[in-house]
């Protein structure tokens, strides 16, 4: 850490996850989430449209637009 630097979120949730349209070898997945401080109060919300594929025998996130 540096001195007097404070960070001002402690953790990021996922507050709704919604599964847009669906494909054997990829999805694409609109999402709200939300950065919060220690006590869980809502410092910032963001929506995110989330392209993920199938690739090497496993999941992975392809592409991620923000709004």
């Amino acid at each position: 850490s540096e001195p007097g630097r404070l960070r001002t979120w402690f953790e990021t949730r996922v507050d709704r996850l919604e599964v847009v349209q669906a494909s054997a070898n990829g999805v694409n997945i609109a999402v709200t989430y939300s950065r919060r401080d220690r006590g869980g109060r809502v410092l910032s919300s963001c929506e995110a449209m989330l392209l993920v594929v199938r690739r090497d025998d496993g999941w992975k996130v392809q592409a991620i637009s923000t709004i």
